[in-house]
């Protein structure tokens, strides 16, 4: 029997260093995906892994890229017995990691008039009067 194999990248954009899940899922009519040599993941023509395929035709795969720009995804299942081999792509775009936020400026610290910052205050003896200084 012929497969057919579908891929998804999530998330489809991602930056240098963030994790991706690929799954591919494989329908065989009749006969399960299951065994065989599983489905093999590439970018481009660089292997990832080979990864077996679950009871419900799905093989997933958790990577990162070290590249920014397009990357290719093949995820190609390799048949057993009852299936024959199929492939699908995808496309994953790479951006750079954006670049920290710029801290705050820390704010003048207050220069109102020097001195010690604080306030004499007396009796002048003068008619109850008080005064500052």
């Amino acid at each position: 029997m012929n497969s057919t194999t579908t891929v998804q990248a999530s998330p489809s954009s991602a930056t240098v260093g963030q994790e991706v899940v690929l799954t591919a899922t494989v329908t065989c009519p009749g006969f399960p995906p299951q065994g065989g040599l599983g489905v093999t993941f590439f970018d481009g023509a660089n292997l990832l892994d080979t990864v077996p395929v679950n009871a419900s035709g799905q093989a997933s795969l958790t990577t990162t890229f070290t590249t920014q720009g397009a990357h290719e995804i093949t995820a190609a299942y390799n048949g057993n017995g009852n299936c024959g081999a199929s492939n699908a792509t995808t496309t994953v775009q790479v951006t750079s990691q954006p670049d920290p936020p710029t801290p705050p400026t820390p704010p003048t610290p207050c220069m109102c008039g020097g001195g010690s910052g604080l306030v004499n205050i007396h009796n002048s003896g003068n008619n109850g009067g008080w005064v500052f200084g």
